[in-house]
């Protein structure tokens, strides 16, 4: 055997190039670690998205809420079959906090430098020469100011560039310590400006106060006028908005006087004004340092170029407030033109008028025997002949005039027919300045040269307050009128801080003594106890009576004594015109002030006298303050006054910095009570003390013509 002879074996090589085909790659496997999905980069508002669609997702804030959703967990090295674990460290106890060595390293050089900062405080106090601090200049604090902004947006710039969610320990460690110097800063700054809140406070109130001058009157009226055909048949009949809350800014005082204002038209051609138009007109009208009768007469003007009425009349019930009187006096003015105003040879008020007044539910007879006769204002000769032209219907060709109900006024048409409250108001506030001054020093040397302080403040007060009006956009504050009035609120101002030099009525020393009187049990003797029966037995004849008395019954007198099933309180009402110390603005209201004795059967516990209550009240409102605080001080000084055992204080107020300003509340009003003693402890006695302030309340807003519009209950 063997191989076969001829034949040549193939070499293996050969074989292979024979059978060799195209060189193929494998096909790709799959990974064996998949990658997480990666989320598309938000796109920007300058791309144009695919085939023109557009979404309304908010990428920006999905992509944020997603990832703060998404807890952070930091991953170890991999393991067996391709897993991740989370590292053991982080579980730890300890993980995270600082080492105590560390803490106690902090401490001590914290308490190191607590250490210095006192040394050096004490050394600087020392080495000055009235050994105590001097306060900070205004210079001084603005620089230090802009220091500390300077250093907070550094801080901010840092405390920015971290995200909403951290994975590095160090980092959340740094994001809440720039937290902590930013929150350090912020209260530094505000402590700071402190002192500049509140006369940002008082520059606002007066920026709201003084809008009239920068809005023009037109733009209140805007294009509301509507044709009706209908209406202009006949006499055009007669078209009355009520009811009109307005605040101003008076010119005699420069304190606010608010109230209510009722205009009425007698609409020609036709022609009517959107009723919302009128209400418009009336506050922007009112947004200006003026007097009732001005205001009364910018609106009828207004009213008369834009829309050529027949007749216009505007009324205005408003209320002034003065520190020379603590209840706010009423004033009633009206302005006609036109139909209203009637005709030379006719009465003292046409027709329309006498309407307008008796849909308004106004007598001006009784107005007049009340003390507080109408005012009204007749347009000029030149607006009716305005009036004639449009309307054909006129009044004779007077001058401008003023008549009341009962006799011609004076012969300028400003010149208010009832007495000007702010008349007497500088030698009034002149006088109880110097009196409050004589009752702080007790000599008459003290007193003088208290006022001749007053007298060198009141000139740089003077200058400070015209350059507020100027800068609020008053453009007459050169005139005699505003100067006369920035005269008299520099001498209100003085007058209603006249309590920082007031002192609290004491206690007599007879109280601090003890009585001696044989008192059972609950401090009452028994001759009390006898006559607190017959009281009560009279009490309960009268008590049927009492509740079917209208709500005009007569008011309780301001110093009275009420008798309940086990006790006797007394009771002292005194009204008050105190100023807010957050906007500059006077508040007028009530103090109901009820206390029981602590012993009855006594000479020596007899109370406090009415005087006593006001001198308490004026102590504590005739200064910078808030309701609140009067409340409790002058609950405080009742109970140190008198000793009783139970004493509780109401104090219902209207504020003028609800209702010049900011919300213009003009019928709310504010309640404050606190109690203590047998008050405090029994909750029957002070809903019974309550309810009969809220009657009294009620009372004494019965019977006003017209409406008020105040909600201090006084």
């Amino acid at each position: 055997m063997g191989r076969a002879n001829g034949l040549n074996a193939e070499h293996p090589y050969g074989f292979l190039r024979k059978h060799a085909k195209e060189p193929v790659l494998p096909e790709p496997t799959a990974p064996t670690v998949l990658k997480h999905k990666v989320k598309p980069p938000v796109p920007l508002r300058s791309e144009v998205p695919v085939m023109g669609l557009m979404s309304d997702k908010d990428w920006v804030v999905a992509n944020a809420v997603e990832a703060i959703a998404s807890r952070p967990c930091q991953k170890g090295a991999s393991v067996k079959g391709g897993k991740q674990l989370e590292i053991n460290y982080t579980q730890r106890p300890g993980f995270g906090k600082v080492p105590t060595y560390l803490r106690r390293n902090k401490a001590a050089i914290a308490d190191e430098q607590q250490q210095i900062e006192t040394f050096m405080g004490v050394r600087d106090h020392t080495e000055g020469d009235d050994g105590v601090a001097q306060p900070m200049s205004a210079e001084e604090r603005c620089e230090l100011l802009a220091h500390l902004k300077a250093k907070w947006a550094a801080f901010n710039a840092a405390y920015l560039k971290f995200g909403f969610v951290l994975d590095i320990e160090s980092k959340i460690r740094r994001k809440e310590a720039l937290e902590g110097e930013l929150a350090a800063i912020e209260a530094d700054i505000k402590l700071l400006q402190r002192g500049d809140v509140v006369l940002v406070r008082v520059a606002k109130a007066f920026m709201d106060m003084m809008e009239g001058y920068r809005i023009p009157l037109a733009s209140a009226l805007g294009t509301a006028l509507f044709n009706e055909p209908i209406v202009s048949r006949g006499s055009g009949g007669l078209v009355l908005v009520r009811d009109i809350d307005f605040a101003s800014t008076s010119e005699e005082t420069l304190l606010p006087f608010h109230g209510r204002c009722h205009i009425a038209y007698v609409p020609s051609n036709g022609v009517v004004l959107g009723l919302s138009k009128l209400a418009r007109l009336a506050k922007l009208a009112a947004r200006r340092v003026q007097t009732q009768e001005t205001l009364a007469q910018r609106v009828l003007h207004a009213l008369c170029d834009a829309l050529r009425p027949q007749g216009v009349a505007v009324i205005i019930h408003a209320r002034h407030l003065s520190y020379a009187s603590t209840a706010p006096l009423e004033r009633l003015t009206a302005a006609v033109a036109g139909s209203c105003a009637g005709s030379s040879s006719g009465s003292s008020t046409g027709e329309l008028l006498g309407e307008v007044l008796a849909m308004l539910d106004v007598d001006p007879d009784e107005l007049a025997a009340a003390g507080r006769p109408l005012q009204l204002l007749e347009a000029s000769s030149h607006q009716k002949k305005v009036q004639q032209q449009h309307s054909g219907s006129g009044a004779g060709g007077r001058s401008s005039m003023q008549r009341t109900a009962s006799s011609s006024g004076s012969d300028s048409p400003m010149a208010p027919v009832t007495p000007d409250p702010s008349e007497h108001d500088d030698e009034a506030l002149s006088a109880g300045f110097c009196e409050g001054a004589s009752e702080a020093g007790g000599a008459s040397s003290l007193a003088c040269s208290s006022c001749d302080d007053g007298d060198a403040a009141a000139e740089g007060m003077e200058a400070a307050v015209a350059t507020l009006l100027a800068e609020a956009g008053v453009n007459d504050v050169a005139s005699p009128a505003l100067q006369a009035g920035v005269r008299r609120y520099v001498m209100s101002l003085l007058a209603s801080t006249s309590g920082y030099h007031q002192e609290a009525p004491l206690a007599s020393p007879r109280l601090q003594v003890g009585c001696g009187c044989t008192c059972e049990g609950d401090g009452q003797p028994q001759q009390h106890r006898r006559r607190q029966q017959q009281q009560q037995q009279q009490q309960q004849q009268q008590q049927e009576q009492q509740e079917q008395r209208a709500c005009s019954a007569a008011v309780p007198p301001p110093s009275a004594a009420v008798a309940s099933a086990t006790y006797t309180w007394r009771e002292h009402h005194v009204r008050f015109v105190s100023q807010c110390e957050h906007h500059m603005l006077p508040f007028y209201g009530s103090v109901h002030i009820a206390y029981i004795p602590a012993c009855h059967g006594c000479e020596a516990h007899k109370g406090m006298s009415h005087d006593q209550a006001e001198q308490v009240v004026a102590a504590y409102t005739q200064r910078l303050q808030v309701q609140e605080r009067i409340t409790q001080q002058v609950a405080d000084a009742v109970s140190a006054l008198t000793g009783a055992s139970g004493v509780v204080v109401a104090v219902r107020a209207a504020h003028m910095c609800m209702v010049a300003r900011g919300v213009e509340n003009h019928a709310g009003s504010t309640i404050t009570r606190t109690a203590s003693g047998e008050f405090e402890l029994r909750p029957e006695l002070r809903a019974r003390f309550l309810r009969a302030v809220a009657v009294r309340s009620e009372a004494s807003a019965c019977g006003s013509a017209p409406e008020a519009t105040c909600g201090c209950g006084c």
